[in-house]
């Protein structure tokens, strides 16, 4: 019994090491990445957090909860989201439709679409995107609202980092 005992908190301690160090590797990536739902996602893993800290929360449920955190964070990658937002660009915060597209690229478009842009991940920042843009981020838009039919459009999407 003691000897069951005892590997038992063993294994009860490793978990939660392994749970510590994937909230960290959750928080490194959060940090590194595209700016979408920044809030949402900052909110998610506070309260992964607070699960993780909280003595009275099972085991299982803390495992649960790590799991979980990473299958949202791992659906990203291949969902596309419109959703409405307020960003900094040239030192002014506006309201914008940010346009994700998976983890790949992160577009904006005014609500007037008269105006859109990108994140630049290199300069960790919104620029704007030429006039000639502007027509396609609106049809993206479209298409991932379900507006119009799927057609192919092009967008400045990048490199896809090493």
């Amino acid at each position: 019994q003691t000897r069951r005992a005892e590997e038992t908190e063993k294994l009860r301690q490793g978990l939660q090491n392994w749970f510590q160090i994937s909230a960290q590797e959750l928080e490194q990536s959060l940090a590194a990445s595209q700016p979408f739902l920044a809030a949402e996602r900052r909110k998610r893993l506070d309260d992964l957090q607070a699960v993780l800290l909280d003595g009275d929360v099972a085991v299982h449920e803390q495992f649960r909860r790590v799991m979980e955190v990473f299958q949202v964070e791992a659906d990203y990658g291949y969902t596309s989201d419109v959703y409405r937002d307020k960003i900094t660009i040239d030192a002014q915060q506006r309201e914008v439709d940010m346009l994700r597209l998976g983890r790949l690229s992160l577009f904006f478009i005014t609500p007037d679409g008269e105006q859109g842009g990108i994140f630049d991940p290199q300069e960790k920042r919104f620029v704007y995107l030429p006039d000639a843009m502007v027509a396609d981020l609106n049809q993206a838009r479209q298409q991932i609202n379900g507006q119009t039919s799927e057609a192919l459009t092009l967008l400045p999407v990048g490199r896809i980092q090493p």
